[in-house]
């Protein structure tokens, strides 16, 4: 008799990191994105510290934070991990404001949370 082995593992989640100092939003994205295992933090210095213990797949950042803001963190990220798309998201700014600070993607509040998904979605495939 033969015995079908299946593998019982699932592949791993997409690791993403959120950057934001409003909790309310923090738990929206968190149960927007159910696909993804999201680690959340409300400040830039302790999102990379995040980012040093364990991989990233992608980041998605306030452009307002207190201490470092978005552009600063991005900033920081492209040294250390250049490959990480990075998504920011604001809502006091047009983007084009924050476009030459090298983000991969733009969300604006409040945000579409279909379009969030989108977006996240085409960063992990590579699609920009």
């Amino acid at each position: 008799m033969t015995e079908l082995v299946t593998d019982s593992t699932s592949p791993p989640r997409p690791s993403l990191r959120l950057v934001e100092d409003e909790a309310g939003v923090r738990t929206l994205v968190c149960r927007a994105l159910p696909e993804e295992e999201v680690m959340d933090t409300e400040d830039a210095e302790s999102a990379l510290v995040l980012m040093v213990v364990g991989w990233v797949d992608l980041v998605i950042t306030d452009i307002a934070l207190p201490r470092m803001d978005g552009c600063a963190l991005v900033a920081r990220i492209r040294d250390r991990w250049p490959g990480v798309p990075v998504i920011a998201v604001f809502g006091y700014a047009d983007g084009k404001d924050v476009e030459e600070f090298g983000f991969d993607g733009f969300l604006q509040k409040p945000m579409d949370l279909q379009e969030l998904r989108g977006t996240v979605a085409d960063l992990l495939r590579g699609v920009t």
